[in-house]
Order: C-alpha cells, then structure tokens, then sequence
C-alpha cells in the first residue's frame, strides 16, 4: 500500500496542507514544533481510524476550529486506488469513508491499510506498562487477521457482560449459575483461539528479533518477547471453574487472556530492571521493525512503516547502521521525520521540508 498524496484541514498545526508523497523513503525534515509528527498522526487515522496515543480525538483539532479533516490517496499493491477520509466534528463525533461510502464499523476499516508507527513515546509505553504490550500485540494481529479481531471483540463483549453478572449476582437469584455458564461457554473457545494467535505471534517474531536488534545495535546480547497466560490450553474447560471463588469474592474475572503478559526479555531479564534508555530504545526499534516485517510477510499488502524523531539521542553510529537495515527491507513506503537537515542521505526517495 502506498500514500500518494495526503490533505488536511484544520488538524492540529495544519490550517491546510496538501502533500504529494513517492514510492520508498519519505524524509520530513524541519525545525520542533512545525507539524512533522502531525504529518505522521494524520497518516495513522487514515489506516486505524484513530491516533497513535489513546486520547481525545479533539485534541487534534486546531485551535478555534470545530473539527478536522483527513484525505488520503493511496495505491494499493495490485494499483487499486482507495480513497480514505476521517472528519472529525466536536459535537457529532467522527467518521471515516472509504471510496466515499462512510463505514458503520471503525473495525471493518482495519487492514486495509497496515500501518505500523515507531515514535518517542514507544520506550516508556510499552517498556513499562504490561497493559500497553497486550494492546500492541492485538494491534498487529488485528490488522492482519480480521479472525483474530473478531474474536477479540467477541471476548471483550462476553467479558464485559460476566462482569456485570458478577457485580450484580444477588440480583438474579437462581437464574446466576445458569447465566454465568450460558457466557462462560463462549468466552472459552475465545480463550483457546486469541492464545493460540498470540502465542505462534510470539514464536514467529523471536525468530526475527535477535538478528534485526544486532544488526541496529552491534550488542551480541540475547533479546526475545515471553509470552504468560492464565489459560492452559490443555485445560481450558476448567478455566472458570477453578476461578469462580476469587471471581465472586472480587466481583469481576481473575483469569483469562484479558490477564495476560508480554515481557521484554534482554539478556535474561525484564528489559525494565536491567537495561539503560538507549537499549531500550533500541530494543523497541527492533521489536517494531521486526512487527513490521511480520505483517508485511503476513499480509498481501505491503505495511506503511511511519518514523518519528527515531535518530533522537542515537550516536551516528547505530543512526547509520539503522538506516542501513532500513535499506535492507522490502520497503513499499516508509515515512521518517528529523529535525537534522544535514542527515538526509542518498538513498532517500523525497525530501519534504517544512
């Protein structure tokens, strides 16, 4: 998938930009402050709907504005030209056309553009918050698999009403047992089918990570992601029946996929306890990329791979072996912003200065 061309209207920095992008590496250069990142932003609405940092979508409104406006042309692999438009308004919410027909389903949207984004707030995002993790995770495996994502919203709409079953058990008397089997016979296979695509995920990407993190970072250190859950999947029947104690006492379910952890594993141990910033950094960049390469090989479009400020606080020496490994990818469109106008390199396909 390829953006050709990207229009905004009052989306954060931008009044009105219009601008034509190739095949390849996109460098956006220019001064802090300026709309780079909100170039970024804009192309990740247009391929998941929403922005990359979990808030409000009128904090991209421009001041004194009352919505925004995102076009995008883009080509797909096979040259099929698909038009995508997100308008957001303060008072009646947003929408998102595809070919100027407006879904009823955000969801149904996802896929059709894989996007996969690599900006500043990733280190702390995902390096010190398990819940992030998980959310990334099930990111990527719903931009490929709309099985996966429909199972998922499956889980969470059943978990949601065992939940409210728990919290309100003495209000439905003899009928509860009956109801709570009645949701814990669908939430079970969901267990077994969402832990079964996130553990061959898992399996799939420790097989590229270690040599991508070596190839950026010339550290001969073991990394890899580990995979925990609850669910035994040789036992998943008796998932809830050895819980309901816990669940009753606490009023909400103790065990399921929802419980599950990632964690980044770097010479042994948790990335968090023992390595410094500037690995962590480059550990996520490896974990990215190595997503990157996974959908893209996973999936019959080629994902757009977005950049922002990546060379913050890299000597030249990892910047140097980072765009080497970038080179060395089967690319369709990459997009990389840079406040450093003399680092612009020869291979670069455009140039945009703001």
């Amino acid at each position: 998938m390829i953006l050709k061309r990207l229009e905004l209207i009052n989306f954060k920095i931008h009044s009105l930009l219009e601008l034509d992008f190739t095949t390849g590496i996109n460098y956006i250069v220019g001064d802090n402050g300026i709309g780079k990142t909100s170039i970024l932003d804009s192309v990740y609405y247009l391929g998941l709907t929403r922005n990359p940092y979990n808030i409000s979508d009128n904090k991209f409104v421009q001041f004194d504005k009352d919505f925004f406006w995102i076009k995008g042309f883009f080509l797909s692999d096979d040259n099929s030209p698909e038009n995508i438009e997100v308008f957001y308004h303060i008072n009646n919410g947003k929408r998102v056309n595809r070919n100027e027909k407006t879904y009823k389903n955000f969801s149904s949207h996802l896929g059709l553009i894989p996007i996969l984004f690599i900006c500043p707030a990733d280190i702390y995002e995902l390096v010190h918050i398990q819940e992030n993790r998980r959310k990334f995770i099930d990111q990527i495996l719903s931009q490929q698999n709309k099985n996966y994502l429909n199972a998922l919203q499956q889980y969470q709409k059943f978990l949601l009403q065992r939940n409210h079953l728990l919290k309100q058990q003495s209000d439905y008397g003899k009928n509860f047992t009956n109801m709570l089997d009645a949701i814990n016979s669908n939430l079970i296979p969901l267990n077994a089918k969402i832990y079964k695509y996130r553990a061959k995920l898992v399996d799939e990407i420790n097989n590229l990570i270690c040599n991508i993190f070596y190839s950026i970072s010339d550290i001969d250190i073991p990394v890899s992601i580990s995979y925990e859950s609850n669910v035994n999947i040789e036992n998943v029947n008796n998932l809830y029946n050895e819980s309901i104690d816990n669940d009753l006492r606490l009023m909400h379910t103790t065990v399921g996929i929802h419980r599950d952890k990632f964690y980044f594993i770097f010479n042994g141990d948790d990335i968090s306890l023992i390595a410094s910033q500037g690995q962590q950094k480059l550990f996520i960049i490896a974990l990215k990329l190595s997503m990157y390469q996974w959908l893209s090989s996973h999936y019959n479009e080629h994902a757009i791979l977005l950049l922002d400020d990546i060379f913050d606080k890299l000597d030249e020496k990892r910047t140097d072996r980072l765009l080497e490994q970038l080179f060395q990818f089967n690319l369709s469109q990459i997009f990389i912003t840079d406040t450093d106008k003399n680092r612009v390199v020869d291979n670069v396909n455009k140039v945009i200065k703001l």
